[in-house]
């Protein structure tokens, strides 16, 4: 399959949470979902914020560094929890979902635009994608049987 060279994930969510009691729980949300199994089968670092306070006291313990962490299904993974001030946090957002300039410029057609730029970037060629995700699925088809 592909490259094997490391791989960075950064969204909002992470792969895990971690709850009261040291419980960890596979964390939530679409993108989490699309991007666990290829996390799984990549050296890959995942950047998310810090959503428990569970979470902040990960980040806390591993120095904000990446870290190691299994996760209920199994997967392993190296988390790096980025902690955010609750307040800024929500006053970015709030901010964000308000600035309607920003959300015009993001969504105009040509240069500049986010749609062109999508339109442009590798995710819009589908039988390169089809090819790459044909080729990872049979691979994670194979390391599965080999269990």
């Amino acid at each position: 399959m592909g490259s094997k060279s490391p791989l960075v994930l950064v969204s909002n969510r992470g792969p895990v949470t971690f709850q009261p009691g040291g419980e960890v729980k596979r964390g939530t949300g679409g993108l989490v979902t699309a991007l666990i199994g290829l996390a799984s089968y990549r050296d890959a670092t995942w950047i998310a914020s810090a959503m428990t306070d569970e979470d902040l006291e990960q980040a806390e313990r591993h120095d904000g560094e990446a870290f190691p962490v299994r996760a209920p299904d199994g997967g392993e993974y190296r988390v790096k929890l980025v902690a955010s001030d609750p307040d800024a946090y929500a006053t970015l957002a709030l901010s964000l979902a308000r600035d309607t300039m920003l959300r015009t410029a993001l969504r105009a057609p040509g240069p500049g635009g986010l749609r062109h730029a999508l339109q442009l970037s590798p995710l819009m060629d589908e039988a390169t994608h089809a090819q790459k995700m044909d080729a990872a699925l049979r691979q994670m088809w194979r390391e599965w049987c080999k269990k």
